[in-house]
C-alpha cells in the first residue's frame, strides 16, 4: 500500500504518481489523501488516475485534524497491503524500488524493514548519495542510529519499506506534532524493529524546496513542537535500547541547538531549560566519565 498525503502540490503530484505507476512490482494500491488543497492538485490527480483502479483518492474527513500525519493515518486505516510505502506528493521512487525491497522482505518475519539508496532533487539538479555509512544490513538498531550520525543524522521516510504488522505494533502517526513527526514515528517503528536490510538496487528521491527548514522553525511555538518531538524520541529509544541510543539523541539535539542559535537566537532563553537538561547533563556525564577514565589509567600505571 502506497500512501500519499496531498496538499497544494500541483506542480509535482503527476510526476510522483508516474513514478508509482512505473513500478515493476505490480501488486500494489496507491491511496492518496488530500488535506484540503486550494490549488489544482485535486484536478490533476483526478485527470491522471481516471480509469486506473489501483489509485484511490480520498479527502481528509473534516472532523479529523488537518495535517500530513492525519492523512497518513487515514491511508493506514484503509490500507490492505502487507507492506507500507509512505511517499510525499513531490517525491519520487525508482521503478525497481518496491520489487527489490519486497523480494528482500518476503522471506523475513514482520519485524524486518528495508532501506535503500537515496538522493535529492533541487532546482532541476539530482544528487544521489552513494556509499553512505547507513547503507548497511543491520541486526542492531543502535548500530543503525550510529551510522545515521555519520550521514548527518537523516534518512528520508520514503526510503523505507515497512511491514504493516510492525506499524500496527508501533502505533499510528502523532497528529499533534506538526514538526519532526516523521522522526518521532520512525523512532517508534525502530523500537520494534529487529533487522534492517539495505536494498542497493532501489532509489528514493527527496525534493528539497528552498527555505523549507528555516521557515518551519521560524517561531517559538514551532521550535517548542520540534523540541517536544525530540523529548518523545529520547523517551521511546531509551525505553527500548537504554543508554546505547543516547549518543544519537545528543548529536541531534546539539545540531538543533546550533540551528536555533544561528537562526533564532532570540528564542534561546525560552528553550534554555530544555537544552540544559539534555545537552549540559550529557556533557557533564561525558566529562565525569573522561575524568574517571583518566584516574583509572593513572592508578593502573602506578600499580604496575
Amino acid at each position: 500500500s502506497i500512501i500519499i498525503p496531498l496538499f497544494n502540490k500541483e506542480d509535482f503530484i503527476v510526476e510522483t504518481l508516474m513514478s508509482v505507476e512505473d513500478q515493476t512490482f505490480v501488486d500494489w494500491e496507491c491511496i492518496i489523501v488530500d488535506d484540503g488543497s486550494t490549488d489544482n492538485s485535486l484536478g490533476k490527480v483526478k485527470d491522471y488516475i481516471q480509469d486506473k483502479e489501483r489509485f484511490r483518492l480520498y479527502n481528509r474527513p473534516h472532523i479529523r485534524m488537518k495535517g500530513a500525519s492525519t492523512c497518513r493515518n487515514v491511508g493506514l486505516e484503509m490500507a490492505k497491503g502487507k507492506y507500507i510505502q509512505f511517499l510525499d506528493a513531490d517525491d519520487l521512487v525508482s521503478s525497481e524500488k518496491l520489487k527489490r525491497q519486497v523480494d528482500l522482505l518476503n522471506y523475513k518475519d514482520g519485524f524486518t524493514i528495508s532501506t535503500c539508496r537515496w538522493g535529492r532533487l533541487s532546482s532541476g539538479e539530482t544528487i544521489i548519495y552513494e556509499n553512505l555509512s547507513s547503507y548497511i544490513n543491520c541486526n542492531s538498531v543502535p548500530d543503525f542510529l550510529s551510522s545515521l550520525i555519520k550521514d548527518h543524522g537523516y534518512f528520508p521516510l520514503h526510503a523505507y519499506l515497512i511491514p504493516k504488522i510492525l506499524i500496527d505494533r508501533a502505533g499510528q502517526w502523532n497528529e499533534h506534532l506538526g514538526l519532526n513527526d516523521d522522526g518521532e514515528f520512525m523512532a517508534r517503528v525502530l523500537c520494534y524493529t529487529q533487522r534492517i536490510i539495505f536494498s542497493s538496487h532501489s532509489l528514493a528521491l527527496y525534493r528539497t524546496h528552498s527555505g523549507n527548514n528555516l521557515s518551519s522553525l521560524s517561531d517559538l511555538n514551532s521550535l517548542k513542537k520540534a523540541m517536544y518531538s525530540w523529548q518523545l524520541i529520547d523517551n521511546q529509544l531509551a525505553i527500548a535500547f537504554g543508554q546505547r541510543q543516547h549518543f544519537y539523541i545528543e548529536w541531534n539535539l546539539k545540531s538543533f541547538y546550533r540551528e536555533v542559535k544561528q537562526n533564532n537566537p532570540e528564542y534561546l532563553k525560552d528553550l534554555e531549560p530544555f537544552f540544559e537538561s539534555v545537552i549540559v547533563k550529557s556533557s557533564k556525564f561525558s566529562t565525569v566519565k573522561r575524568r574517571l577514565t583518566k584516574r583509572l589509567k593513572s592508578f593502573l600505571s602506578f600499580a604496575r
